[in-house]
């Protein structure tokens, strides 16, 4: 779980300065994690999907 989460901060800290690489990071997020997606790891990425989509309107 914590190689998970790890990769999903990494991730955020990509995508902060332009949401444009956005969709293939969590799409390749999905992929390395396909066996090991659980429900805690579908709330994360839930949560991640609307915070990227208020910090991308706000700008």
């Amino acid at each position: 779980m914590s190689k998970s989460l790890t990769q999903y901060n990494l991730t955020l800290n990509a995508i902060t300065p332009n949401m444009l690489p956005f969709r293939q990071l969590y799409l390749k997020i999905i992929a390395d994690n396909r066996r090991m997606m659980c429900a805690v790891d579908y709330l994360v990425v839930h949560l991640f999907l609307k915070l990227s989509k208020i910090f991308s309107s706000g700008n």
